[in-house]
């Protein structure tokens, strides 16, 4: 009988035990977190990203948290942060994550008030690997009968006219020119040029076509320059020659040129059928200048935006050139609670409108606006 008292008051002190057990982790979960406001997020905001569904994030909804923190970064460089993230992932890192980072000199002299004011006027942060940038002029030839020009850098930058001016900040682009004829068919050229020594030849490809229309003979050639050993893939199929007769081209011819040393150039005509009385054609040409000058665009300073995609690939505003639209606006700020590190706080009302660049080349356009907290200790 004795065994069986003991074991009738030890076991409710066993399950006593247990259960302010399970209560002390709890807390210490709960202490690693912000806190979760279900109800009423109060850092939330919409997250719009191109060629993507919009976002909307909440802190303390659906497993996602605000974390902030600061930290040295750099032997001169402080980063001061805030991201909605999933609620296991404190570095604001993972799937899903949007980051808002902010780079100031270690020892600014100024208070995290100053620094978050609505007129601070934070840049968009800018890394590059290139020295030097150029001052590039793009000049299409116009006596084809060319009335309109798109110019596309990198495949990223757009700009119209026969004659445009821009910044580059690689020695070697990649220059895609698209060009309408009046007669109403289109033609496009691709190529790299060098912008540093305009008397390098790298290779180029340009499109002539022979209409024939009494004997019924349509020839279609790929004139080239700068080719060690080109090979040539047509839009048919065709790969050992570098002229087509009386090819199957569907209203559209197109021929990629490629060397040994996997050097390309392309070029293509569309619209075929609204130049059938055109004996012959070509597609257009374009040169160049370019003065090299320092890039003073790289800054350490400043602010960048992070975006993890749900395929864990990492988007960001630092590492490729902004568009002339992008904007950074604090509307509002204000001193916040200290976040669960004990660290202080400040939240901002923010508009972001920015480029994200993956690693991979691939760059998006995105915005933001809502209510975040960046830690500033």
């Amino acid at each position: 009988m004795m065994f069986n008292l003991k074991r009738r008051i030890a076991f409710p002190f066993f399950l006593l035990s247990i259960l302010l057990g399970l209560l002390g982790l709890g807390a210490c979960r709960k202490s690693e977190l912000p806190p979760d406001m279900t109800e009423n997020p109060y850092f939330k905001g919409e997250f719009l990203l191109e060629l993507d569904s919009n976002r909307l994030l909440e802190a303390g909804r659906n497993d996602r948290y605000l974390f902030t923190r600061a930290a040295d970064s750099g032997s001169n460089l402080r980063i001061m942060w805030g991201a909605f993230a999933p609620a296991t992932c404190p570095t604001g890192d993972c799937v899903g994550s949007l980051r808002f980072e902010f780079y100031s000199q270690r020892d600014p002299g100024l208070s995290p008030e100053q620094l978050f004011r609505p007129d601070s006027g934070w840049a968009m942060r800018r890394l590059s690997l290139a020295d030097t940038i150029y001052l590039t002029e793009l000049k299409a030839d116009n006596t084809g009968g060319f009335t309109q020009f798109k110019w596309d850098i990198n495949q990223t930058d757009s700009l119209n006219g026969i004659v445009v001016n821009t910044t580059i900040p690689d020695r070697q682009p990649e220059i895609e020119l698209r060009a309408r004829h009046f007669n109403g068919w289109h033609a496009y050229v691709r190529r790299r040029v060098d912008l540093a020594d305009s008397n390098l030849i790298l290779p180029k490809v340009q499109l002539r076509l022979n209409n024939d229309s009494i004997n019924g003979i349509f020839s279609c050639e790929a004139l080239t320059t700068g080719f060690n050993g080109a090979q040539f893939l047509w839009s048919d199929g065709t790969t050992d020659s570098s002229t087509l007769i009386n090819a199957n081209m569907n209203n559209s011819i197109s021929v990629r040129v490629t060397d040994a040393f996997g050097a390309f150039a392309e070029a293509r005509i569309d619209s075929l059928f609204a130049a059938a009385s055109t004996p012959f054609l070509n597609t257009p040409e374009f040169t160049f200048k370019a003065i090299p000058e320092i890039n003073t665009s790289n800054s350490p300073t400043g602010f960048a935006l992070q975006w993890v995609d749900d395929n864990g690939k990492r988007w960001r505003s630092d590492i490729g050139p902004q568009l002339p639209d992008t904007r950074l606006f604090i509307e509002q700020s204000a001193p916040y609670e200290k976040n669960e590190n004990g660290k202080a706080t400040r939240e901002l009302d923010i508009f972001i409108q920015c480029r994200l660049y993956a690693d991979t080349g691939l760059s998006r356009n995105a915005r933001f606006v809502g209510k975040i907290a960046v830690a500033t200790e």
